[in-house]
């Protein structure tokens, strides 16, 4: 029957678990790049295109984003979202976030 030390002994032992797995695995950067980031083009957003976006309010400053519509991209469609903030660890990329701000904006 379990006592007031089973939960605190079983979560000890998952961490320490989890650690020891961690310290085993390959170091992610050690293998080759794979996946290679299409161009950044300036046009209307199009399928399997990542084209520079500019917002009204950030014309004629350096602040942008990019968006890449998957290949298969069919307008009207509803399709997962992924974000991905300046400041990952990539080694190609040296980006300084200066500002964050949300937008609404609907392609058609």
């Amino acid at each position: 029957m379990a006592n007031q030390y089973t939960l605190p002994l079983i979560l000890v032992f998952l961490i320490v678990s989890m650690f020891t797995v961690a310290q085993n695995l390959p170091d992610i950067n050690s293998a080759p790049q794979d996946l290679q980031t299409p161009p950044m083009e300036n046009i209307h957003p199009a399928p399997g295109k990542r084209v520079k976006i500019i917002l009204p309010e950030y014309r004629g400053t350096d602040v942008y984003h990019a968006l890449y519509l998957s290949t298969d991209w069919e307008a009207g469609k509803t399709y997962p979202v992924i974000v991905e903030y300046a400041g990952n660890k990539w080694k190609t990329t040296q980006l300084k976030i200066l500002k964050t701000t949300h937008f609404h904006n609907k392609l058609s």
